[in-house]
């Protein structure tokens, strides 16, 4: 079973040491990965963020479902 979810334009704004960044969230999709072998479910979300100045990062989160 697949599900996918994308979610854009969330804005987290973070404050260090008296520099303002923020980072959007431009683009997000998650869906079930079911490993046969070690008979578990998992969520994997993959995210790009994009930050003020342009630049684009990739995350991957993987976590077991029970």
């Amino acid at each position: 079973m697949f599900a996918t979810d994308r979610l854009k334009n969330r804005v987290a704004t973070t404050e260090l040491n008296s520099i303002q960044s923020s980072e959007s969230v431009s683009n997000q999709i998650q869906f079930e990965y079911y490993d046969v072998e070690e008979k578990t479910t998992y969520l994997v979300t993959y995210t790009e963020i994009v930050d003020d100045v342009g630049a684009k990062y990739f995350t991957e989160n993987i976590s077991p479902i029970k």
